[in-house]
């Protein structure tokens, strides 16, 4: 059986993530974690000690706005998507640092409320057009169990790796941090529609 992990450096630990097929309902007992671990990390020698365990499933899910009256939905209050890259909490601090923005200019007179429902309708179009999509796009062969597809895609990354402007170019992409690729204009005074798949 082929398993595929996510390895995150924590300042104390590690967490290990785990992907298991949706049928798997094998109870997270210390002598499957350890049969997780093991095969994950063929190599490691020394023991090692697992602190806790969660299972969770992924889900998605959009609010069709961020707005509703005085109320602003920000991060996981406004979308949860895909853990993967991180993408979701990345977006959810864009949404906070700019609805602080936003809510500055407004209360200071700087622009007006209708501000705040253009900041609603941009900051969910940007989870719906670039988030989205490149949370989906990463697992490219895992859930398919298409090897040749994981190899490319594995190849793809090694390249960007040896590759320091690349490798730069990724990181503010996984961050969110790349400019927007389409200019977005705000609709005043108007509740968004929903976009795409929500």
């Amino acid at each position: 059986m082929q398993q595929s992990c996510t390895l995150l450096a924590l300042p104390d630990h590690w967490r290990i993530i785990f992907k298991l097929p949706c049928e798997a309902h094998e109870p997270l007992s210390p002598s499957n974690l350890s049969l997780l671990v093991r095969r994950s990390l063929p190599g490691a020698t020394e023991p090692i000690r697992v602190t806790g365990a969660d299972r969770f499933q992924l889900s998605r899910g959009v609010l069709t706005s961020y707005r509703c009256g005085r109320v602003l939905f920000v991060g996981d209050a406004a979308h949860s998507t895909s853990t993967i890259g991180g993408l979701n909490m990345n977006a959810g601090i864009h949404d906070a640092a700019e609805a602080a923005k936003v809510i500055a200019a407004v209360i200071g007179g700087y622009a007006p409320a209708a501000a705040l429902e253009a900041w609603a309708w941009r900051r969910r179009s940007v989870l719906m057009h670039r988030v989205i999509p490149r949370g989906e796009t990463r697992p490219a062969g895992v859930r398919e169990r298409d090897s040749a597809r994981l190899e490319a895609a594995m190849a793809g990354l090694r390249a960007i790796a040896g590759d320091p402007d690349a490798t730069r170019a990724y990181l503010a992409q996984a961050s969110l941090l790349d400019p927007v690729p389409h200019p977005v204009k705000p609709i005043q005074n108007a509740v968004p529609k929903a976009v795409g798949r929500a």
